[in-house]
């Protein structure tokens, strides 16, 4: 009973007391997770082709085959396309709180550098507007 009385009195402050950020990086976590996951994934696949283009040249060059070289040559090519390409998991997803606000920035700098250079603000505005971006 005393059990029974615990989990009602501590389940609804363990479930509702979740703020949320802590519910949005819980999900940055699982967005991380996933993009290494597919990472290890499409590396692993690349490293696959690579070895079977390596085993195929030995067997080329050891039977003297040329096709056969020649397609252990493309498979070594495509593993190695394969394993360069799997970066782009680590690319950022764009809907962070803080990637967006840093991007927010670095429009507004973009947009400072664009009226200092013809003229419609002096290089003191520029330096304060500058200065106000960085504190923020």
């Amino acid at each position: 009973m005393k059990k029974l009385l615990l989990i009602l009195l501590c389940l609804p402050m363990i479930g509702f007391g979740q703020s949320e950020e802590a519910l949005k990086l819980r999900d940055d976590v699982n967005d991380i997770n996933y993009r290494m996951e597919k990472h290890h994934q499409q590396f692993y696949k690349g490293a696959m082709l690579n070895s079977i283009g390596v085993g195929s040249i030995i067997l080329g060059v050891s039977s003297a085959i040329n096709p056969i070289t020649y397609i252990g040559s493309a498979f070594i090519l495509a593993g190695n396309i394969v394993m360069i390409n799997s970066h782009k998991w680590f690319k950022n997803s764009g809907n962070s709180k803080y990637n967006s606000r840093m991007q927010t920035i670095k429009e507004k700098k973009r947009e400072l550098k664009e009226l200092l250079r013809y003229g419609k603000i002096n290089q003191e505005e520029y330096n304060n507007a500058i200065k106000k971006l960085s504190k923020q």
